[in-house]
């Protein structure tokens, strides 16, 4: 008789512990799966600026001497787990690449060939910035002074990374805060 009220009991402890155990794992698929989505977003976005970097240094030509960088573009279910290929190209980078130059056509002929580069806007709106700013604040102030020209925010940031590597922009970190400002004529390197 004593038996029964005790096993009563542990029955009752393990079901408690067991629907804990349920609940944390719960939270803890939800927690993973909410993480495996953020980076497969960053995922996605560092593939777009691969591709853009990679049209980048196409079009400047054989003059361009492209960093010695291997990149494993054909990947197996092995090296990504299920979730993060879901909406991953099957297609090679290599065929997205050959694409961009031709987009970048259609947007040159589109604004006219006389007008000035992303690279000279952006240049000349840094210098009228007396304190850092940050590339959305860039892409803003660009929108404003050219409303008929259309500038998109990831190109526009890596385009200041493309300025701040040939030393003709700064680039400071507060936090994972990013700013970025022009080289003076007076700073040393320039």
């Amino acid at each position: 008789m004593t038996d029964e009220p005790s096993m009563a009991d542990l029955k009752s402890l393990y079901a408690g512990r067991i629907s804990e155990d349920l609940a944390h794992n719960e939270r803890e698929r939800k927690r993973i799966a909410a993480e495996m989505k953020a980076l497969q977003g960053e995922l996605t976005c560092l593939e777009e600026n691969h591709v853009l970097l990679e049209g980048l240094m196409q079009s400047l030509g054989e003059g361009a001497v492209a960093a010695d960088v291997t990149v494993d573009t054909e990947r197996t279910p092995a090296d990504v787990p299920e979730v993060a290929m879901k909406g991953a190209s099957e297609a090679p980078l290599k065929k997205e690449v050959a694409a961009v130059p031709r987009q970048q056509n259609a947007r040159t002929e589109q604004h006219g060939k006389g007008g000035p580069t992303l690279i000279d806007l952006i240049v000349s709106q840094l210098g009228t910035f007396e304190t850092p700013r940050a590339a959305s604040e860039i892409t803003s102030a660009l929108h404003e002074g050219n409303p008929a020209r259309e500038f998109n925010p990831k190109v526009v940031r890596n385009t200041l990374e493309a300025l701040v590597a040939k030393g003709r922009a700064e680039r400071m970190r507060q936090k994972r805060a990013v700013f970025y400002t022009a080289v003076r004529a007076d700073t040393p390197g320039s």
